[in-house]
């Protein structure tokens, strides 16, 4: 749902404000502080408050990967000739694609 809502707010009002490029970094830097929070939950004993700052976690990082992935695309686009900016969002999607298909494997081999 953060995703969702950071997708549509991260297109109309941060890239006019920020720009492309800090908001990728803000969205990197959500993540990363996301992945070091979920590191720290798991010490967490009590149940109540383990789901609490598990969803607080998640909600950070939704908001860091939909700015990311707004930023991203526009980055490609506005960088491309209009010839080939169709390629190039095929190719982005490509390899979103071949992540979410090969992460779950990956994941599993590390675990």
């Amino acid at each position: 749902m953060t995703y969702m809502l950071s997708c549509i707010l991260g297109g109309n009002y941060t890239l006019t404000l920020i720009g492309r490029e800090i908001a990728i970094i803000i969205g990197l830097v959500l993540i990363f502080l996301q992945q070091v929070g979920l590191y720290y939950i798991s010490a967490i004993e009590d149940p109540k408050w383990f789901v609490f700052w598990s969803f607080v976690a998640q909600l950070v990082g939704g908001l860091g990967s939909g700015t990311n992935s707004v930023a991203s695309m526009a980055m490609v686009v506005s960088g491309s000739k209009e010839s080939e900016r169709e390629q190039n969002i095929g190719l982005i999607e490509m390899a979103t694609g071949i992540g979410f298909l090969l992460g779950p494997i990956w994941g599993s081999v590390m675990f």
